[in-house]
């Protein structure tokens, strides 16, 4: 993990000198806690007798204020591309995060140890990221970079078999299909906007659109969405999401949170996210080498409801996710769940 830090802030070191970074002046001093959030999927969360596609996934993410720093600081290169890329108000609170994180992925009969070439690859992805994140007048930024990798060294046959296990499950017997080992870099650009906000304290509703932009050679795609939240005490975040990149689903609005966060609340939401595929390596096989693929469709949707409790600095949250067909040959659409407990301090 070591290297791969080193290997992330080469990158950004070398990206700012191309750009001519220079401080970034104006940083209001932030909020000074922090916020772990550890965020389990799975379809069985959301249908029992589910298990293919995209079958499980894992994240932990910790979640920082960024204060001005000591000048050359590998965020302030980060923040240098965001401001150049996305303005906003200078004054606006910045924050850091660096995640782990897991992804697996599997056709729909899992007891078949021939190839189907109607059906997905087993693929597994492990990953890495880091992000930056700016949040102030209605509007969160993120940057992020991922480096990780797909293949059989991401470990992903070795958990699902253990899952398997400890659930009395029937093991799956395609692994050995599975996607080559390949390093994968992508670079995620988000924003979301907080367009209605009704209620700061008591009952509540907001509207929060957003849109992103990923390139790499995991997931190169543009998405839009929307969420709406409704509930008592909403958190002053911008809502509750699926894994995805660029997406971090705790940086609070303002720098005066603290005591925000002591506040207990509950609310649902419901939301909508559609993107546009140029490329999926889960889908397409990849990038460098030959192996097993199928025709992607180009246009995914996914539905989104669930509930979130706030129970002081603890936030607990589950989603239903329903995603339509990503390729062609998919016999159905999929549902999966998601579970996520984020502690503040």
């Amino acid at each position: 993990m070591g290297r791969i830090s080193k290997y992330v802030v080469s990158i950004l070191t070398a990206t700012s000198c191309l750009l001519s970074p220079a401080a970034v002046p104006g940083i209001m001093e932030a909020w000074s806690g922090d916020t772990i959030t550890f965020v389990l999927e799975n379809d069985q969360f959301a249908n029992r007798i589910s298990d293919k596609y995209y079958t499980q996934g894992g994240k932990i993410t910790w979640l920082s204020s960024c204060p001005p720093d000591k000048t050359g600081s590998f965020q302030q290169y980060f923040f240098h591309i965001l401001d150049r890329t996305l303005p906003a108000d200078a004054r606006a609170s910045r924050f850091t995060s660096f995640s782990l994180g897991q992804m697996i992925f599997t056709p729909d009969e899992l007891k078949q140890r021939g190839l189907d070439g109607e059906e997905r690859p087993y693929a597994g992805f492990s990953f890495f990221s880091a992000a930056v994140h700016r949040a102030g007048a209605g509007k969160l930024d993120t940057l992020e970079i991922v480096v990780g990798l797909a293949g059989r060294h991401s470990y992903a046959e070795d958990v699902q078999k253990v899952f398997h296990q400890w659930f009395n499950s029937s093991e799956p017997q395609g692994w050995h299909h599975q996607l080559h080992d390949e390093p994968v870099l992508n670079i995620s650009l988000d924003r979301k906007w907080k367009l209605i906000r009704m209620g700061a304290s008591g009952p509540g509703f907001d509207f929060i659109p957003r849109a992103g932009l990923s390139v790499g050679n995991a997931l190169t795609e543009a998405g839009a969405g929307a969420q709406v939240r409704l509930g008592w005490n909403l958190p002053d975040d911008y809502g509750t999401y699926l894994i995805m990149f660029g997406s971090e689903s705790n940086v609070p609005e303002k720098t005066q949170t603290a005591a925000a966060r002591t506040n207990c609340g509950i609310h649902v939401l419901a939301g909508v996210n559609g993107r546009a595929v140029l490329r999926n390596i889960f889908l397409d096989g990849n990038t460098f080498r030959d192996s097993h693929s199928v025709d992607k469709r180009h246009f995914v949707a996914d539905v989104v409801w669930g509930i979130v409790f706030q129970i002081k600095k603890v936030k607990l949250s589950y989603l239903y996710a329903y995603r339509t067909k990503e390729y062609k040959s998919q016999s159905l659409s999929h549902s999966f769940g998601s579970v996520s407990i984020a502690f503040s301090w």
